[in-house]
């Protein structure tokens, strides 16, 4: 049971690193979009 959840953590931190790196993507991506109607269109 200890190593499932050593695991999991372990999955869990990876899981975190990838979504920080593409909410990073996605915020330059955002702020590269000048019109700010693109960037309102985008969060809703």
């Amino acid at each position: 049971m200890k190593e499932i959840m050593k695991d999991l953590k372990e999955l869990m931190m990876k899981i975190d690193k990838f979504n920080s790196q593409q909410l990073n993507m996605l915020v330059e991506h955002i702020f590269d979009i000048s019109n700010e109607d693109d960037i309102l269109h985008l969060i809703h």
